[in-house]
């Protein structure tokens, strides 16, 4: 197990957190035959990132090796929950449920707004959460 610590997010993250946001959209039927998604996709991101809270989960011994994410804002008194990312060799951890438990003191709704690009996990968080993709049109 990794050991991790949170801290708010810098423009410094920026490019690994949109590196691997867009590298798990991409890959979602039918985002990968969309004539070029990825680019503005990323222009996107880096717009819902301007207005959102971004924690990063580090390694314990240096802040810049990033584990995981979380991007997320507030709506109607819910928490609304953009993307949450942890590296493969730290999953089935619990530290995406960590950078969550932290972001949500007050154990608020939680709404999500991007898929998980496993239709299996979707599935889990769509029994726990809400999805609602169109939340974004009112950020």
């Amino acid at each position: 197990m990794v050991n991790t610590l949170i801290r708010l997010g810098t423009k410094d993250d920026y490019p690994f957190i949109l590196n691997s946001w867009t590298n798990q959209q991409v890959h979602i039927y039918p985002n990968n035959y969309s004539f070029q998604y990825k680019a503005k996709l990323q222009t996107s991101l880096l717009h819902l990132l301007n207005k959102s809270i971004v924690l990063v989960l580090h390694e314990e011994s240096s802040e810049v090796e990033i584990v995981g994410y979380l991007v997320y804002g507030s709506f109607l008194d819910r928490q609304v929950i953009h993307f949450g990312y942890v590296k493969h060799d730290a999953r089935r951890e619990g530290q995406l449920t960590k950078l969550m438990q932290f972001s949500n003191p007050d154990k608020k709704t939680i709404v999500f707004t991007y898929p998980a690009k496993n239709e299996n996990l979707m599935k889990v968080l769509c029994d726990r959460y809400i999805f609602d993709p169109s939340v974004l049109g009112v950020i």
